[in-house]
């Protein structure tokens, strides 16, 4: 599944966010920044289950390193922008967020 199309379903996991950005017109610029942070994470936590089991298939390691990759962005969606409406939901807030995992990731 395309990054982008997994970052758009994390996004709609949570109705309120979603709208926010798309009323504010950022939904298409924070998804596609936060689908390269889930491509950088994807990446590295491949390289990372390669040196810990270098016997397993490239496939095996690609698909564990998915679901490592989505599940952080998801916990880190969650964190920054509790589904219950409470914490800064503005498209701003939003972009900051998706940046600040670009420039950690």
């Amino acid at each position: 599944m395309p990054y982008k199309t997994i970052m758009l379903e994390l996004l709609n996991a949570n109705p309120a966010l979603h709208e926010t950005l798309r009323r504010g017109r950022m939904l298409l610029p924070v998804m596609e920044s936060l689908a390269t942070a889930l491509k950088t994470r994807h990446e590295a936590a491949k390289e990372q289950l390669a040196a810990m089991q270098p016997g397993i298939d490239s496939g095996q390691i690609a698909s564990a390193a998915m679901e490592i990759a989505v599940t952080e962005m998801e916990h880190r969606l969650q964190a920054a922008f509790p589904p219950d409406g409470q914490g800064t939901l503005s498209p701003d807030a939003a972009m900051a967020f998706a940046r600040s995992l670009t420039s950690h990731a």
